[in-house]
């Protein structure tokens, strides 16, 4: 999908495996074991960490994390292969598996890596599979319940309650939000430090003739403003600093 791949600053990196979709490549749940297992070998062999994974009916969501881009391409080349052979033997068939190269977005920073995380989670939600993202058999989410396997990590709680701090919403909260379900691959939001995310905030208070995001006084001005700053890409964390306001009450806005 990308000729030149973008190179994160952390080693981070959100991954998707497109199939060819007459396969209906995972209407098995033997092969969607098939692909846990070849993620849990990767993950054994301390190549990669897979923070986060979603396995569809003919595409997987990756949240990992590598040493380096060489080593994304190498543990990619290895699990399409794998893959790929299990499923043709499986299948009977011979050809090709995968509709295109494996779609790579560079994370280089705490907002778009959560902004990832939470979309991969809610995959399932979104396709109408399952009402709660938790539900889902097929996801990392599992392990987070259970808080052991391989795709579970202390450190994905450990920065949540760091870059979420003063937040009164918990990491199954966030994760059961709704409110951000627009395709992040289609929607395509920009994600903005604070210092340009507070111009963008004064801005629209400006615009809207408010001086401040008043959910008892200026409701309906409020929640336009509101609308707009999480459309632009405004992360709660940034209003609830901007705006003095809990969450509770920036969700009481919410048109």
């Amino acid at each position: 999908m990308n000729d030149i791949r973008k190179e994160s600053s952390c080693g981070e990196y959100h991954i998707i495996l497109n199939f060819i979709e007459e396969l209906h490549v995972f209407s098995r749940n033997s092969e969607r074991e098939a692909m846990v297992r070849i993620l849990e070998e990767a993950v054994n062999k301390k190549e990669i960490e897979i923070f986060n994974h979603a396995i569809m009916l003919n595409h997987v969501h990756m949240l990992i994390r590598v040493p380096s881009i060489e080593v994304l391409a190498s543990v990619m080349i290895s699990i399409n292969t794998r893959f790929a052979k299990f499923f043709n033997k499986s299948r009977q068939r011979r050809g090709r598996v995968f509709s295109k190269r494996y779609f790579s977005s560079a994370i280089n920073d705490e907002n778009y890596f959560f902004t990832v995380f939470q979309y991969i989670s809610r995959n399932s939600v979104r396709a109408y599979i399952v009402k709660s993202p938790w539900d889902y058999e097929w996801s990392a989410l599992k392990s987070y319940i259970k808080k052991e396997g391989a795709f579970y990590h202390d450190e994905v709680l450990e920065r949540f309650g760091n870059f979420f701090k003063g937040a009164i919403f918990s990491f199954e909260e966030f994760i059961s939000d709704n409110s951000n379900d627009q395709s992040i691959m289609n929607f395509n939001r920009k994600l903005y430090y604070n210092s340009a995310a507070a111009k963008i905030f004064n801005e629209e208070l400006r615009i809207a003739g408010i001086a401040e995001l008043d959910p008892i006084n200026r409701p309906m001005a409020s929640g336009i403003v509101l609308d707009r700053l999480r459309r632009t890409g405004i992360t709660y964390k940034q209003i609830i600093k901007f705006s003095g306001l809990s969450i509770n009450k920036i969700k009481s806005l919410e048109m």
